[in-house]
């Protein structure tokens, strides 16, 4: 059986002051390569991917976000791929662990691991309320497993909000060649990508290490705090194809105090 290749493409959005910390972080790795995609051409963004050595495509177009990763998933070279958001790195090991995870079980879905919030200097955060509570939906869907293939536990990982940390995952696009992102969606784009895979019936993978470092910033928050009416009804959506209305709804309740 030949082994899967791996690649980051880093989504490049404006002019981040960490986009050079993430590039960094990922041409670090030892397995697999990298690109960039970005939909907001700057002489910024296109220095930067020079002084790396990587490639830049740039969309004629700007769709939205989810345009913005199917752009992104359709310059990918690799059987495996990491979308790498601008404002986080990827801890060394990253890659190699998570194409370990796929060489022994080549027909999943994805992979993902966990992570640290870090601050704008790059240093870990206290873990919030959100980050606990999601580690704790995970131990309870999957325990302590790496491969996750029974139905049942994928749909618990998925059901009471989305525990899977987005900016870790990387996607098995050898074995999802069609695969694309929802452009119906501004902010559980990935949630509504995740609970897609799981209907699939395909294995997800999970590295407990921490693995990368997802940042918050206030630009981050700001943005957050501007889509908060948006994400509201998106989880809305969300949990209605998951669970009977009454159900959604007092999920929901649940779910939004975290916002």
């Amino acid at each position: 059986m030949r082994s899967l290749s791996h690649q980051f493409v880093v989504l490049a959005y404006g002019a981040s002051p960490y986009l050079p910390a993430c590039l960094e972080s990922v041409c670090r790795q030892t397995a697999g390569g990298v690109v960039v995609t970005t939909s907001t051409p700057s002489a910024y963004v296109a220095d930067l991917a020079r002084s790396y050595g990587v490639e830049l495509y740039t969309a004629e177009t700007r769709g939205g976000i989810g345009a913005d990763w199917n752009f992104a998933l359709s310059h990918a070279k690799a059987d495996l791929v990491t979308l790498a958001h601008q404002d986080d790195v990827y801890y060394p090991g990253f890659a190699e662990r998570t194409c370990a995870l796929f060489a022994s079980n080549p027909h999943a879905a994805l992979c993902f691991t966990d992570y640290d919030e870090i601050d704008g200097a790059g240093r870990p955060l206290p873990r919030g309320r959100v980050m606990i509570v999601k580690r704790a939906l995970r131990s309870f869907a999957v325990g302590q497993r790496s491969v996750v293939e029974e139905q049942w536990r994928r749909r618990r990982l998925l059901a009471f909000g989305s525990a899977i940390p987005c900016p870790s995952v990387t996607l098995n696009r050898a074995a999802l060649p069609e695969f694309r992102f929802s452009e119906d969606y501004r902010i559980n784009l990935d949630w509504d990508a995740w609970w897609r895979l799981h209907m699939l019936n395909m294995p997800f993978l999970i590295d407990r290490t921490i693995l990368m470092g997802h940042r918050i910033h206030q630009d981050a928050e700001t943005s957050r705090g501007k889509l908060s009416g948006h994400r509201r009804e998106e989880d809305r959506r969300m949990f209605r194809r998951i669970w009977p209305p009454p159900i959604a709804e007092a999920l929901l309740a649940l779910y939004s105090v975290g916002y």
